[in-house]
């Protein structure tokens, strides 16, 4: 088994073959899928706090972040954060169960209903974003208010081309956008 210490020739090995922007994208990818992993982890840790589980916490963030009157269709929802169909069902049920949203039915198209958020899920909501803010503070203490501007911006130049070709809702300069401000 590898240790630590011949890791990185193994990953020279692995790398040997790829061009220089092959293996650069390569090692960009990994890390943020690593990126990605220790982020659930921390998002689920606050949403936990709160009561809810990270798909629930990210369905509720959705809605409120759709600006009044914090409705979405199940579709657009499923677009928002990522899940399948069946996903983004089982959530809803278990949200609505828990009092947190409402399905309303569209009075212009019975078939379609909207999903909205009730004053309990914008309580809950705004305790998790506020537990989540505190938690990614105490974890990014030594990174400078330029440097979480860098590394934000660096990371949306990252998800645009990726969010597009993927055909994900470009959530992040959307918040960026609605909060009015870098930092």
């Amino acid at each position: 088994m590898p240790t630590s210490d011949t890791a990185p020739d193994e990953l020279d090995g692995l790398l040997g073959g790829l061009s220089a922007r092959e293996g650069c994208l390569l090692t960009l990818g990994m890390g943020l899928t690593r990126l990605g992993r220790i982020n659930e982890l921390l998002f689920e840790r606050s949403a936990g706090e709160c009561g809810l589980n990270g798909s629930e916490a990210t369905t509720l963030v959705a809605l409120s972040m759709s600006g009044p009157p914090h409705r979405m269709l199940p579709s657009e929802i499923r677009r928002q954060i990522a899940h399948t169909s069946a996903g983004v069902s089982g959530i809803l049920r278990r949200l609505e169960a828990e009092g947190l949203v409402e399905r309303q039915p569209d009075p212009s198209d019975g078939r379609r209903v909207f999903v909205t958020i009730t004053p309990a899920g914008d309580e809950i909501v705004r305790r998790f974003v506020r537990q989540h803010a505190v938690l990614l503070g105490t974890c990014l203490a030594d990174v400078d208010d330029a440097g979480l501007v860098g590394h934000t911006d660096a990371l949306d130049a990252l998800l645009t081309p990726l969010e597009r070709h993927a055909g994900f809702a470009p959530a992040l300069r959307r918040a960026r956008a609605a909060a009015g401000r870098s930092v």
